[in-house]
């Protein structure tokens, strides 16, 4: 037993979220932000050839996304970089750049976060 599994504050909650996921549209919203959040992603890729792996950098499915770098030495520079302009990324493996946002982002989050990344790698590469 835990503090927080099954009880029924966590029960509504659970219960709201099925409901919001089940929603018409909603999964092809994500759907179509994640095909956006990939193209985006790819342009990142793009301005920075030298860092990321040629023809894998971009990994993951729908909203679990990576870019797999090259040099995976300076991940943490990114990363802490990355936080101090407020976003949170993770590290994946030894060479792997984790983006995680919810599946409810909006477009112009998504280029907010690009936006960042590509700043922070123009910054420390």
């Amino acid at each position: 037993a835990s503090t927080f599994g099954g009880g029924p504050v966590t029960c509504a909650v659970a219960n709201r979220i099925w409901d919001e996921i089940t929603a018409p549209g909603f999964l092809d919203g994500v759907r179509e932000r994640s095909a956006y959040l990939e193209q985006r992603l790819e342009a990142l890729r793009d301005a920075f050839p030298a860092f990321f792996v040629a023809g894998e950098a971009v990994r993951g499915l729908g909203m679990l996304r990576g870019l797999r770098v090259t040099d995976g030495e300076r991940l943490p520079e990114i990363i802490e970089t990355c936080m101090d302009e407020g976003l949170l990324v993770l590290r994946a493996g030894s060479d792997v750049l984790r983006l995680a946002p919810p599946l409810i982002i909006e477009r112009k989050h998504i280029d907010e976060m690009e936006t960042i990344v590509r700043t922070v790698l123009g910054r420390v590469l």
